[in-house]
């Protein structure tokens, strides 16, 4: 069989130097294991040794491939002055150089968008060998932007070589021109066009072609991201809401921006539609709080604020405590919040000694702390004071402000008050809130909130506070309200937290009928029930049947018999509060009077079998007609009436002859449409 010729060459010095090298390397005993073998010669430990260089390490017998590519790496960028940079360079050309190593040189200047020019040479001689190396050789020739690089690839797109080297040099011409529209048996002419051109010319060409090829591949990549956004879009919406959790929490941990800030909108979406949140959202916006990205960061932070999850309060102080970004820090700040505790307070002292806006940020956190009495310390408090002053008046946040008012001094609570007449009315409500805080301050915004129906409610809110009893109510009703619905159930509110006695008195007076209905309804609640064993228990059960059965009245004169029945029905029975070793005192309620209520109210309702269950007088009878005279029912109860009672005195008898007649002379009712 004959021999394949081989290549005459004249081995140099530095490659005697280069192989000698590499036998003193390749001897090493690099692990323990290979020390261990039979007649391995005995050398001092190997952690003893210095480190044998780039080019050694690159050459050992146990270099791992992820070691091999940074010695590579390392060799690539060695500086002129470096004595491995000659054997380094020719290192290509050795016959005895190791392929794997070869590989590794190849692959970091292909994979390098500017590698040092020294490195052309050998890998054009190689990418000419007949060598396993050459189509490695080739393809770091496309890192080369050349017309030196680019004319060796045309020759070996235009040569007899094998398949594979063609097909290289072409993906290589690709990547070096930034040209994808270029056929294979067109890379010479543009290579002869570009012979024209100055060194200057080439390198604008190629730099405008290399711009609008990374403008088109962002292009495109921003439509691929755009479309699978759309197509995880498409899966969460036919995903059942209970088990889009794990869909959620994948897209917020994705590596691509597009899809984690789909995750922060679908979350946000999914929490506005009030659909249940599972943990692995919450782990995937705790484990955010690590991204090197601080907008991340923040956007994480504000998920963990609106889903307050026990779990995250650890992660989000420690991240508040890392923290060094602003935008980050408000977002933790904020959430932070939610969890006051004596961790919280170190960094939320450090972060109000910041920017105005981060000073703003802090005071919620600082309000948070102070509210659950976590700021014990003078020296604390008079910091987080003094920066509350440092902000403008005009930029006070409503945390700042209350702050202001619980711990500052008069001039902090004039300050306050000046913004009582601010022309903002969010302003104006901000601020009537800081100073409902103080007790002493009451009367400034009752004066205020009767010129101005916006403070209404914050006022409120202070009467509540220091003022809860029939004064404070009736101090509350004479001011104008935004509403009458606000007005309503503001003073309804209100009445929840007055005695029962003070509630009856105060519906007595009341003028408007819908008022005093609105201070009786709290009576209604369950927690206005009476204790039997309560040792004056049957003087609140009479109070509380006064002023059920003075709601009940009010309602029928209101014509609302449901909200009338409604308190008859919870109206106590003297029976369950007796006390039989004393003479109770008379109970305030007729018991005729009450059942005469409750049969009108049931057959106003029409509800005459109920009604007949009662016992009650005509008059019962005769004011449920009266009532429902316009309803089809209203003949019915007349009808009941004569059925239930034989004879009536004479001014029952007249006042049912008047009724009858209204009920004669009333329109008989419209058949419906299409009736038979």
């Amino acid at each position: 069989m004959p021999t394949r010729p081989t290549e005459h060459r004249t081995t140099p010095p530095w490659a005697r130097g280069l192989c000698t090298l590499a036998a003193i390397v390749l001897a090493l005993p690099a692990t323990p294991a290979a020390r261990a073998q039979p007649g391995a010669p005995r050398r001092p430990p190997a952690l003893t040794l210095p480190d044998p260089g780039p080019l050694a390490r690159l050459l050992a017998a146990d270099a791992t491939p992820e070691s091999r590519a940074l010695a590579a790496s390392e060799l690539v960028r060695l500086t002129p002055e470096s004595p491995d940079l000659g054997p380094a360079v020719a290192l290509l050309l050795a016959p005895d150089t190791p392929p794997e190593a070869a590989r590794a040189i190849l692959a970091d200047i292909a994979a390098d968008p500017i590698p040092p020019a020294r490195w052309m040479a050998p890998c054009i001689q190689l990418a000419n060998r007949d060598s396993p190396l050459a189509s490695d050789a080739i393809a770091a020739l496309g890192s080369f932007r050349t017309r030196e690089a680019a004319a060796a690839l045309v020759e070996i797109v235009n040569d007899t070589r094998p398949t594979t080297h063609r097909d290289g040099a072409a993906r290589a011409l690709s990547h070096l021109s930034a040209r994808d529209d270029i056929p294979q048996t067109g890379w010479r002419d543009w290579l002869n066009q570009s012979l024209a051109l100055s060194d200057r010319q080439w390198e604008q060409q190629l730099l405008l072609d290399h711009v609008r090829k990374t403008q088109a591949l962002a292009a495109a990549a921003r439509d691929t991201d755009r479309r699978l956004a759309e197509a995880w879009r498409q899966i969460h919406l036919l995903t059942p809401p209970d088990q889009r959790s794990d869909i959620l929490a994948q897209l917020l941990t994705s590596p691509t921006a597009s899809l984690r800030d789909l995750g922060f909108d679908l979350v946000n979406r999914e929490i506005g539609d009030s659909r249940p949140i599972g943990a692995p959202v919450s782990h995937a916006a705790i484990a955010l709080l690590d991204s090197p990205d601080p907008t991340v960061r923040a956007a994480a932070a504000t998920l963990l604020d609106r889903l307050a999850p026990p779990e995250a309060e650890p992660a989000v102080l420690a991240a508040l405590e890392r923290e060094t970004d602003p935008r980050a820090a408000e977002a933790l700040l904020r959430a932070a919040s939610r969890w006051p505790s004596p961790a919280l307070v170190k960094p939320v002292l450090r972060w109000l000694d910041a920017s105005p806006t981060l000073r703003l940020r802090a005071s919620a956190g600082a309000w948070a702390l102070l509210r659950a009495d976590l700021l014990p310390e003078p020296a604390d408090r008079l910091a987080v004071l003094q920066s509350m002053r440092a902000i403008e008046t005009a930029s006070l946040s409503a945390p700042a402000a209350r702050i202001l008012a619980t711990l500052g001094g008069d001039q902090d609570l004039t300050r306050l008050r000046s913004l009582l007449t601010a022309p903002d009315p969010a302003i104006r409500t901000m601020a009537a809130d800081a100073l409902a805080l103080r007790p002493d301050q009451t009367d400034t915004l009752l004066a205020a909130a009767n010129a101005d129906a916006t403070l209404f409610e914050p006022t409120a809110r202070a009467l509540r506070a220091h003022l809860h009893d029939a004064r404070g109510y009736a101090a509350l009703s004479r001011l104008p309200a935004p509403t009458p619905q606000v007005r309503a159930r503001t003073l309804a509110d209100y009445a929840t937290l007055l005695p029962t006695p003070e509630i009856v008195r105060l519906a007595r007076l009341a003028s408007d009928p819908a008022e005093a209905v609105h201070l009786l309804r709290p009576l209604t609640a369950p927690d206005r029930a009476i204790d039997p064993d309560a040792p004056d228990a049957r003087a609140q059960a009479a109070q509380l049947a006064e002023g059920l059965l003075l709601l009940a009245r009010t309602a029928v004169a209101l014509d609302s018999p449901t909200d009338a029945l409604n308190a008859v029905t919870l109206v106590p029975d003297p029976a369950d509060f007796a006390q039989p070793q004393e003479t109770p005192p008379p109970w305030p309620i007729d018991a005729r009077a009450l059942n005469n209520l409750r049969a009108t109210c049931l057959l106003w309702l029409n509800r005459p079998d109920q009604a007949a269950a009662v016992e009650c007088d005509a008059s019962a009878y005769l004011d449920a007609i009266e009532h429902a005279i316009d309803e089809p029912h209203a003949a019915i109860i007349a009808d009941r009436l004569d059925a239930r009672f034989d004879a009536l005195d004479p001014d029952d008898r007249a006042r049912l002859d008047g009724l009858l007649r209204r009920l004669a002379a009333a329109p008989e009712p419209e058949d419906p449409p299409g009736g038979g």
